[in-house]
């Protein structure tokens, strides 16, 4: 239910209303690259006051937010005409991953977060997956080297990934990484979670509060 609430009639929505809005779910997910979700919102709060001062903007964070100044409404175009279309799902996932793939900073893991977030397709694995042996995924099957130029290549890793995630299902991935959320703030955090659907929650209103 988290997934329908949060996903569905929440960030996808938010996601096709505008470019700007587009940009900063781009931006929630780059922040969450190596940090605590419960710091994304502070995080992009602090970006949408202080733009490219910000202290979380660091390394390919800053060129993340740089690339998504300069090319948000062309993204955003891209965006809309892929799921406005007529292709299949399988087909709309490729096409959205290799529009996120080109922005500076965001691989596999993170465009396929993008894309869960904005179209309720593919999901992301990422180290927390592979650290927890949740699905037996190798970080070869996460990873896209930005230096692979042959398009094949790129295309094919790319599919791969897609495979992988519409094998898990992409609720089930999102659903499954909010249990893991919660799950290890029970264990380790001195601020806990409530409960898993605070940790889908979060990421509608983490949004909501910069746009």
């Amino acid at each position: 239910m988290s997934y329908s609430i949060h996903c569905v009639e929440g960030t996808q929505k938010v996601a096709k209303e505008s470019a700007e809005n587009l940009m900063w779910l781009i931006l929630l997910a780059s922040l969450s690259i190596k940090q605590d979700f419960k710091l994304i919102g502070k995080q992009l709060s602090h970006v949408k006051k202080h733009g490219i001062n910000s202290h979380y903007l660091f390394g390919f964070k800053k060129n993340t937010y740089k690339y998504m100044q300069r090319n948000k409404h062309f993204i955003y175009s891209q965006f809309l005409a892929v799921i406005n279309s007529n292709k299949s799902n399988d087909d709309k996932a490729l096409s959205l991953m290799q529009i996120f793939c080109r922005i500076d900073g965001i691989g596999l893991a993170k465009a396929g977060f993008i894309c869960q977030l904005s179209a309720g397709l593919v999901g992301c694995i990422d180290s927390h997956n592979i650290k927890h042996d949740k699905y037996g995924i190798q970080l070869k099957d996460i990873s896209l080297d930005k230096k692979v130029k042959c398009p094949v290549k790129r295309k094919n890793k790319i599919i791969n990934y897609i495979n992988i995630c519409h094998g898990i299902g992409t609720e089930n991935l999102w659903n499954t990484w909010c249990q893991l959320v919660f799950t290890n703030s029970n264990t380790k955090d001195k601020t806990k979670w409530l409960n898993s659907f605070t940790v889908s929650k979060v990421h509608y209103n983490y949004l909501r509060e910069v746009i």
